[in-house]
């Protein structure tokens, strides 16, 4: 069989896909456990056959199906294959669903993780990212990225994909992801998904799918059996899905599509066992692209909403997340992994509303909060069990502590997968109530999937579509709860396990987000002031102190706490400071953090084997430490309290490099410069950048571009007849002088050359350079070269250095023939091309305004 498409059989005993070879179009098989129902999406069609079925089509990717009576053979022609009973397209037309422009961390609060949760970093557990390969000399990923197939080509967005799950953080605070420690793995998409043995033998516990199919494909497919059979297998796989960036897409291929919704990128995200996120803006508000629900069968999609650029960027964000979840709870259960379903319990439970109260078909459950699920798992505020028979229930007692103002409560469970093109994907139906100690009864939230009822508010109902189900009490009071857990039904012989996560929120939840004692504002930019607070509190001044406290500024009057974000242009200034927020109820004080600029790194010289190092000079007070990049990790090499470094290069070897500053006497830190590497950061010039002649108004200005006066001992100027302009002595240069104007006052008529000659520590022998410009003279034009030669060009130059608007040249013969005329004169010097002239003498004259400026003679000579 040639190499063109692919073809899988997939078995009701297992249904896990086995790729075979043909020479037809992309099709996968399936036992026909089910016939005679029919799915069609644009472009493809989808269906079980009583009949075997074969593609007839030329396109390999995305073709219009018709079906014969027989599978082809080696050959190509038709053969018996009594196995066949489903088609689907496969692979997938995929496409990437962002481009990463910057990361905000602040948002879903997974950036206090790093500051409460040091010990976790996701060293112990492993990420693939489903998509091309990223860049394993990525500073930020190299020693933990492999390629499971190098032959497949690199991709930036997989790059900024897996540095935004596990980025180091080495090239910049930009580069520095959510699990920063974590193995990556990158396995290609060919297969979707990946084989059971490949997840196993690598120890994937979270696999990344920024991707999604350029088709809706509203149904129950292939692909979304085998995502929820590799679950079935592997429990401790989480798939994490972005939901798409095709929310403002309306077709009228469904009822859905008609009014904007069901627009979720790609049949295998209607998987149940997997994780689909979309994306919030930097306001929190849910983002206009992201794709909405519900999936073709009514169930609720997105599940979670995360901030994002892109549906791809909100996923990678989650990934990292439920790595450092998975990571903690291996910590405090002797290593073993938590299955899947806790982990997507866990951040239900936890989640924020982003949109109308309770779920919707846009932002799903709600926004993800790191802060609030990484405490469902360090406190242990779940139950893992399972329900052995159908009508079996459990009762499980929690306890409402006083003073919540809101108590969350999820359960999920990893469903056996379904049939291809089942009507509704759920197999096993579990349910979950909630009964208060006054002996009240509350059922999970449920949404109406009719096409009209598609924005309708959430309402208490049994939830017999999805296999996660959410409650939620608004001042529950304290006490004792009961949760039951019923299995309403469940496929003969089996069981069913399932995770329950609670969480709360409590006025002592409270608390400034960005900046902190970490992460400062940059002056003279917009920040985002991240906060969380409770939504009954009354608005507020927002406020912020230069002095430690001492005094107060006003920022803003009437700030509502409930908005949790106000973007403030900082001032341009450098300072240890405060944020605060002041009402009648009290203050919610920031921990103490810097405005400062952005410290920048470069390189100032580079003299053989001498090269100097210069950074932002943030004053008084700071000391600089230079780190170095080795073996995946930052590690100090110098100390200084000066903003520069003269060191040798060899000694550096060419390791990527960046400058830490730290205060002295104030414990807030600011970031890292990004990382300077590469051959071409270390080959600066050797002082001198440029030296150039400009005419300007009469005379000649002279100006030298250096990078660096640092070792320099004296500049010297040379012009033609060797006359010289000293212009400094080492005892005078100003360390920041990087350009120096310097005029000659005298310039001759024509060409005048200059040479400068640069004396340094470093060499006895001088850096030189030349430069030289024209000049008219007296004469407020000037034809140069003059006796000239008409098979060469010649230049027009203004006194002023440069030409009016309007300004154009014309020559004539002395008979008063014209032979040249210019078009407006756009350039400085301006060329003359001139045409093929005899020998002699012509006249020149300078039109400006319509008028003639200047006029002379030109002669031509053999």
């Amino acid at each position: 069989m040639n190499g063109a498409i692919r073809i899988a059989f997939l078995f009701v005993a297992n249904l896990l896909p086995l790729f075979t070879v043909c020479q037809t179009a992309p099709v996968v098989i399936l036992s026909p456990a089910l016939q005679g129902s029919r799915a069609t999406r644009s472009g493809c069609s989808v269906l079980y056959c009583r009949e075997k079925a074969v593609p007839e089509t030329d396109d390999p990717i995305r073709p219009e199906i018709r079906f014969n009576a027989n599978m082809p053979d080696e050959t190509g022609k038709p053969a018996p294959n009594p196995d066949a009973g489903f088609i689907e397209v496969f692979p997938p037309d995929i496409i990437e669903e962002t481009s990463v422009k910057s990361k905000d961390f602040y948002l879903n609060l997974i950036s206090p993780l790093a500051a409460l949760y040091p010990e976790l970093s996701g060293t112990a557990v492993a990420v693939s990212v489903k998509e091309l390969n990223a860049d394993p000399n990525d500073p930020d990923l190299t020693g933990r990225i492999r390629l499971i197939d190098p032959a497949v080509d690199q991709s930036d967005h997989t790059t900024a994909m897996a540095s935004l799950i596990g980025g180091s953080g080495a090239t910049s605070y930009f580069g520095r992801g959510v699990a920063p420690g974590v193995r990556i793995l990158c396995t290609g998409n060919p297969q979707i998904p990946d084989s059971i043995p490949v997840y196993a033998e690598y120890g994937i516990s979270v696999q990344n799918h920024s991707y999604g199919a350029t088709d809706f494909e509203p149904y129950y497919g292939v692909r979304s059996a085998g995502f929820d059979a590799t679950v079935n297998a592997l429990p401790y796989l989480l798939h994490v899905m972005s939901a798409g960036n095709k929310g403002d897409t309306r077709d009228e291929s469904t009822e859905y599509l008609k009014r904007g919704f069901g627009n979720i990128t790609g049949s295998f995200k209607t998987a149940k066992n997997i994780l689909v996120v979309g994306a919030q803006n930097n306001d929190g508000s849910i983002a206009g692209f992201s794709s909405r629900g519900p999936a073709f069968d009514g169930r609720l999609l997105p599940h979670l909403v995360a901030h994002g650029q892109g549906a791809s960027e909100a996923a990678a964000l989650v990934s990292g997340l439920s790595l450092l979840l998975q990571e903690q709870y291996r910590r405090l259960h002797d290593n073993r992994l938590p299955p899947a379903d806790l982990i997507k319990s866990a951040l239900i439970a936890a989640s924020d509303d982003a949109g109308p109260a309770g779920p919707d078909f846009k932002s799903g459950y709600g926004a993800v909060n790191g802060l609030k699920s990484m405490a469902v798992i360090s406190t242990g505020n779940f139950i893992i069990d399972s329900l052995e028979a159908e009508g079996e229930s459990m009762d499980f007692m929690l306890q409402v502590p006083a003073g919540a103002e809101k108590l969350k409560v999820s359960l999920v469970w990893n469903d056996p997968a379904a049939a291809p093109l089942a009507a509704t994907a759920l197999v096993n139906d579990l349910d979950l109530t909630l009964t208060t100690p006054a002996g009240q009864t509350i059922l999970p939230w449920t949404l109406n999937p009719h096409p009209d009822s598609l924005e309708q508010p959430a309402r208490r109902g049994a939830d017999h579509l999805n296999n996660a189900e959410w409650i939620t009490l608004d001042q529950p009071g304290p006490g004792q709860y009961k949760l039951v857990v019923k299995a309403t039904r469940l496929q003969q012989g089996t069981a069913q396990s399932f995770s329950i996560s609670w969480s709360f929120d409590r006025p002592e939840d409270a608390r400034w987000v960005f900046p902190d004692r970490r992460n400062p504002l940059v002056g003279r930019s917009v920040n985002a002031l991240t906060w969380r607070a409770t939504a009954t509190a009354e608005p507020a001044a927002l406020e912020w102190s230069p002095d430690l406290g001492q005094t107060w500024r006003t920022i803003a009057a009437g700030v509502s706490p409930a908005a949790q974000r106000f973007f403030w242009e900082t001032p341009d200034t450098l300072c240890p400071a405060l944020l605060r927020l002041r009402s009648n109820a009290g203050n919610l004080v920031s921990d103490t953090f810097f405005i400062a600029p952005a410290c920048k790194l470069q390189t100032g010289y580079r003299c053989g084997d001498s090269l100097e190092l210069r950074w932002t000079d943030l004053g008084p007070g700071f000391r600089y430490q230079l780190q170095v990049l080795e073996n995946g990790e930052m590690t100090p090499w110098k100390n200084t309290s000066l903003p520069y470094l003269t060191a040798d290069a060899n000694e550096l070897n060419g390791k990527p490099v960046a400058v830490l500053p730290v205060h002295q006497t104030v414990h807030a830190g600011l970031h890292r410069s990004p990382l300077l590497y590469g051959p071409e950061a270390f080959s600066a010039p050797c002082y001198l950048v440029d030296f150039r002649a400009e005419v300007r108004e009469g005379s000649i200005r002279l100006t030298i571009e250096l990078n660096s006066t640092r070792g320099i001992a004296r500049l010297v100027i040379r012009q033609s007849d060797d006359s010289s302009i000293l212009f400094w002595e080492k005892s005078d240069p100003d360390p920041d002088a990087f350009f120096i104007e310097i005029p000659d006052p005298n310039p001759y008529q024509g060409v005048n050359v200059y040479r400068l000659e640069i004396y340094t520590d470093q060499s006895p022998e001088p850096v030189s350079a030349i430069a030289s410009a024209i000049f008219s003279g007296e004469h407020p034009y000037l034809l140069f070269p003059n006796p000239a030669d008409s098979r060469r060009l010649i230049y027009l130059i203004d006194r002023k250095g440069y030409f009016d608007a309007g300004t154009r040249l014309e020559i004539r013969d002395l008979t008063g023939r014209l032979v040249y005329r210019s078009g407006e004169i756009d350039a400085y010097p301006f060329p003359v091309a001139l045409p093929e002239l005899s020998h002699g003498l012509y006249v020149y004259a300078v039109y400006s305004g319509g008028a003639i400026s200047d006029h002379g003679r030109l002669f031509i000579q053999k």
